[in-house]
């Protein structure tokens, strides 16, 4: 057992702190982002570890990112030569917190395994959380009498763990989840949070105001809780809805659904209905189907989510209903195509379930102010319509070449080029005894002058001749 006088400050005056300081700021930064900083920031550590102000400022700053530990611990051991115990303090006085604390940090980190066996078990190892993350890697430590030791400070430490030991543990046992030796340590975790009240569980998932920012830690969180069934219906909820980390938004959702499918509670399904995740929305709008909630189907054939409008078309189809038709229907009492109102779902999912027969009705949105609905056509529909159009007349012909010239598909795009040069080349002698109507000729114009260089010096000049020709 080491004495705790062997970590007391000197009673020397500190020198300015702001420059090493805002050093151990800066390599604790670079460190995080993987640059090879962990070296500097190790000896940083080591240059105020027996001072007691500067020291509990470190550990302060440490504290935010427990996992940096794991770059500290490799650091010390590489160092040459190596550092002990007595290379830290040799000192008569304890200060009250942050002196010791970073020194008995440090002193788990060295090379030498008998002193890593004493150092954790040091008292404070089991009872200030900001000592969790170098007693966690000690638990997995590579000479079995240090692990041993550290598990059973562990145990105490998580024995009655509160929302900053959980906060300080998680993210450093997810980290250590890959060793071989961490089982363990992983082990009393678990059990730490599945013993922890809801209202500490709450907290630590609190979504308005991230308390464990970490999402590898949020998602093993979810893990545990999950599998226990430790997560009410609120919690789920609230997550399902929330939840920062998409996977973990994604298994709470799936897990209230198939509790309202379980429990015949449709209420619990039809909560997350309209949540942000598509993966949530298909899961409730599934649920409900199964418990004979048809009707909630209609309302989300729009859903910009494909595979939510697959689910809501099969809802459709399972009440009997015809989704086609309703999305003909929709886009038909639309009003203007230019619309806004029209969402680009709609359209996409006529495409889904709707036939060559539905191209005329779609073509007129590709004028639609916004891209997004007008990439929505599927490309078998603006074919479709390219062909239905160029069959009606000289003119519809031409204007639909000229639509399909910005189409996002490259061969769409070129089979219009290459049938406007045809056009141009022989069969415009075709369309002059043919009057081009005013307002044809007038969006014609638009188009072509909108073409620009996809239409070519050439082709645009013959394309205005021959609508002046058919005046």
């Amino acid at each position: 057992m080491i004495d705790e006088g062997d970590f007391r400050s000197d009673g020397h005056e500190s020198p300015p702190d702001e420059p090493i300081m805002d050093s151990i700021h800066r390599l604790i930064a670079d460190t995080s982002r993987g640059r090879p900083a962990a070296g500097e920031l190790t000896a940083a550590l080591f240059a105020v570890a027996t001072d007691a102000a500067l020291a509990r400022k470190a550990m302060d700053v440490l504290a935010a990112t427990p996992t940096i530990w794991l770059d500290v611990d490799l650091a010390a051991r590489r160092r040459h030569p190596p550092l002990t115990l007595h290379d830290l303090a040799r000192h008569e006085h304890l200060p009250p917190y942050a002196g010791p604390l970073l020194a008995l940090a440090l002193a788990a980190c060295v090379w030498n395994g008998r002193e890593r066996e004493r150092v954790v078990g040091h008292p404070l190892m089991r009872t200030e959380p900001v000592l969790l993350p170098v007693l966690l890697i000690r638990t997995a430590d590579w000479v079995r009498a240090v692990r041993e030791r550290a598990l059973k400070a562990l145990a105490g430490a998580l024995a009655n763990a509160d929302l900053m030991a959980l906060l300080t543990a998680v993210p450093m046992a997810v980290r250590l989840a890959r060793r071989t030796r961490a089982t363990p340590a992983l082990d009393l975790v678990r059990a730490a949070l599945l013993r922890a009240d809801d209202g500490t569980l709450n907290a630590l998932l609190r979504t308005d105001q991230v308390t464990l920012q970490d999402p590898q830690a949020r998602r093993f969180v979810y893990d545990v809780l999950l599998q226990a069934g430790r997560l009410d219906h609120a919690m789920l909820t609230r997550a399902a809805l929330h939840e920062p980390d998409q996977l973990a938004r994604t298994r709470c959702a799936r897990t209230l659904a198939s509790q309202a499918v379980e429990h015949a509670r449709p209420e619990l399904a039809a909560a997350i209905l309209d949540g942000a995740s598509a993966q949530g929305r298909v899961q409730a709008l599934t649920a409900l189907v199964r418990l004979g909630h048809t009707e909630h189907g209609p309302r989300h054939l729009d859903d910009n989510a494909g595979m939510v409008r697959l689910t809501a078309q099969w809802a459709v189809r399972r009440a009997g209903g015809d989704p086609a038709a309703l999305y003909r229907a929709r886009l038909a009492t639309g009003g203007d195509p230019e619309s806004r109102q029209v969402t680009r779902g709609l359209l996409a999912g006529l495409g889904d379930c709707g036939t060559r027969d539905d191209a005329a009705l779609v073509l007129p949105y590709l004028r639609h102010p916004r891209p997004r609905v007008r990439a929505e056509r599927p490309r078998h529909v603006r074919q479709a319509a390219h062909r239905l159009l160029a069959a009606r007349d000289a003119w519809s012909r031409v204007k639909a070449d000229l639509l399909l010239l910005r189409d996002p598909d490259e061969k769409l795009r070129a089979r219009a080029r290459g049938d406007l040069t045809i056009w141009c080349r022989t069969d415009s002698v075709t369309a002059y005894p043919r009057a081009c109507p005013p307002e044809v000729r007038t969006e014609l114009e638009a188009l072509i002058h909108a073409a620009g260089p996809l239409l070519g010096t050439e082709s645009a000049r013959l394309l205005r001749l021959s609508l002046q020709l058919s005046r």
